[in-house]
């Protein structure tokens, strides 16, 4: 099984092409899968002037057990994690929580979500690297 996606392959095909044409070549993704449409939207408006579209609807999008959703339906979640920060960019407790939502995920679902599957966000690398330690 290969983890190159479909795009990947086409932009680095674009790149190889690019470079004997001598100019320039664009590509635009028109449509998405993997996102929740409200994130994707975000992207679209943002990246893509409006015209990235969604081939999964939310409804085919079951919520994973195992996370208790403060918005049902909404696909995502926004938390206020309040905790000791050693500087602006690292708060544990956030690390801890993103963490342990993802394990509970794991745990309800089975076997039928793993680690793959699942995507913590963070800007900053030193959260990061906490959360890979932990």
């Amino acid at each position: 099984m290969t983890t190159t996606s479909y795009f990947e392959v086409m932009m680095t095909n674009a790149r190889k092409y690019e470079t004997e044409l001598k100019g320039s070549i664009s590509i635009t993704l028109a449509q998405q899968f993997r996102m929740q449409s409200t994130l994707a939207s975000i992207v679209s408006a943002i990246s893509y002037d409006g015209i990235l579209k969604t081939g999964v609807k939310d409804e085919d999008r079951k919520p994973p057990l195992g996370f208790y959703w403060p918005q049902k339906g909404a696909g995502v979640a926004l938390m206020n994690i309040n905790g000791e920060e050693a500087d602006a960019r690292v708060n544990r407790l956030e690390c801890i929580a993103a963490i342990m939502i993802a394990i509970n995920i794991l745990e309800a679902n089975g076997g039928s979500i793993i680690g793959e599957h699942i995507l913590i966000l963070t800007s900053y690398s030193e959260q990061k690297a906490l959360i890979i330690k932990d």
